[in-house]
């Protein structure tokens, strides 16, 4: 069990029948174009899917007698009724603004129910012309607006998700793994001349390769992609096994054809990503990023254009940092570290970058029945690391070859009767 501090049991304490301390949000959306008859049910039947098995959609009050009430705790509830959470109504016709307010009237004016975790969501439908409505309320007590709000905005996406391409889709069981090895002073170089960090500069990397290998297989979208960025969470108290990540979700750029543009672009919506990311607390990342993972297991896997069925995030690029010195078994010296990940949801690729001593190791997973020639992605790395150190002025003279013209002086001959006798 936890304890409310005093300003949030205050809400439990002032709440009666005429003054409910719940707060809410009302959302309207239009129909996707060309959105079947049963588009609303299917909705409904993704949200039955909601993860409620986190706080703070898992957390009910514990019920106590007498003088008990007055320190309220919350405990965790094991068998969450979503049936009961989750509601779905119509409205009566014509379904215009007012007859919407009715029923949002209605639904804000009942209180929530103490025996269960306090909140509810309706899916309202029949809002003219073609749109419909989420409206959702949760007590004061467990947050307030302006984390509702970060919540709701993370949740959402900024456009109807990543552009489609070859590299989301439906996928098959068969799976290519391709490498490739960059030096981590030329990355670092990079970040520090870009006032840029590491993993800014790798994605601008991953961004430039991408785009060459699109261009040859399929071609550059001109939205920018969209890429999901794992980051590591505190462990949980006690917590020994298990994950403990949580992904931030941002455009790498790959519409900008300058490179040095393409890596501002992308450090740019990385810093403010993470801004969003770090003024939640790591609990509420754990909710975003179990929303996330449910909305990818959801996504049809089969390619279509319909706005409804799109990608939501294009790839996964993770950047792991592992040992800093190199290391040995049995003697011998291990040279190489490259990491071996998973698809999620549509995607066709999964780039992980693993860092050892003076180099980033670069695993590249793909389905090669449906993502062809998907090791030309590694092959158009080390280019791609060229094309930004030329933008930023960082580019490595070219090995000096003697003029056609030029003399080549030869050892004497002296020197050499010595060298053969030397030898």
């Amino acid at each position: 069990m936890a304890k409310l501090n005093t300003q949030d049991a205050s809400f439990l304490m002032l709440e009666s029948p005429d003054s409910p301390m719940h707060i809410g949000f009302m959302l309207t959306f239009k129909l996707p174009k060309g959105a079947p008859a049963d588009y609303m049910q299917k909705l409904h039947a993704k949200l039955e899917r909601f993860a409620v098995d986190v706080e703070p959609f898992n957390l009910r009050l514990a019920q106590k007698e007498g003088f008990g009430k007055l320190a309220p705790e919350w405990e965790v509830d094991g068998k969450i009724d979503l049936g009961y959470h989750l509601r779905h109504e119509a409205l009566p016709w014509p379904g215009g603004e007012r007859e919407l307010g009715l029923v949002i009237s209605r639904l804000h004016s009942l209180p929530l129910e103490r025996s269960r975790p306090l909140w509810e969501c309706t899916l309202i439908e029949g809002l003219q012309p073609d749109r419909f409505a989420i409206y959702m309320k949760i007590h004061h007590s467990l947050v307030d607006g302006v984390g509702l709000m970060q919540r709701l905005t993370h949740i959402l996406a900024e456009s109807p998700r990543g552009p489609r391409c070859i590299l989301n889709g439906k996928s098959t069981g068969r799976r290519r793994f391709a490498t490739q090895k960059l030096e981590l002073s030329r990355v670092k170089a990079i970040a520090k001349a870009a006032e840029a960090t590491v993993n800014d500069v790798v994605l601008a990397v991953c961004a430039g390769a991408l785009r060459t290998y699109l261009a040859k297989v399929d071609h550059i979208p001109k939205a920018p992609l969209l890429a999901t960025i794992p980051v590591a969470l505190p462990k949980l108290e006690g917590q020994t096994i298990g994950n403990s990540v949580a992904g931030i979700h941002a455009a790498i750029a790959t519409d900008v054809a300058d490179a040095k543009k393409r890596l501002f672009s992308i450090r740019d919506a990385m810093r403010s990503a993470k801004e969003d990311f770090n003024r939640l607390p790591a609990s509420v990342n754990r909710i975003i990023n179990s929303v996330g993972m449910l909305a990818m297991m959801m996504m049809p896997k089969k390619d279509n254009t319909d706005p409804d069925k799109s990608t939501f995030t294009n790839l996964t690029i993770s950047n792991v940092p592992g040992p800093k010195h190199k290391l040995y078994f049995h003697g011998a010296e291990m040279d190489g570290m490259y990491p071996v990940s998973v698809l999620a949801g549509d995607h066709r690729l999964n780039i992980t970058v693993l860092g050892y001593d003076e180099h980033l190791y670069f695993g590249i997973i793909a389905s090669p029945d449906v993502l062809p020639r998907m090791q030309r992605v590694a092959v158009a790395l080390p280019a791609a690391l060229d094309e930004l150190e030329r933008s930023l002025g960082l580019a490595r003279p070219p090995a000096r070859e003697p003029a056609a013209n030029a003399k080549v002086r030869t050892p004497a001959r002296k020197s050499t009767r010595r060298l053969a006798v030397a030898a």
